[in-house]
């Protein structure tokens, strides 16, 4: 498991949060199913930290 920094907004408001995970398209998935029926855009690909 890994630390994660993901850059994305969510409906339109500019989030920065830290994540565990395996890999980066997990992050991007529990980040996902963290906002249900959000619009989630991505600023870049979640970074291990």
């Amino acid at each position: 498991m890994h630390t994660f920094e993901c850059l994305f907004s969510v409906n339109g408001i500019r989030t920065r949060e830290n994540i565990v995970a395996n890999d980066q398209i997990s992050a991007r998935k529990l980040i996902e199913a963290r906002y249900p029926g959000a619009k989630i855009t991505w600023w870049s690909f979640p970074r291990r930290l």
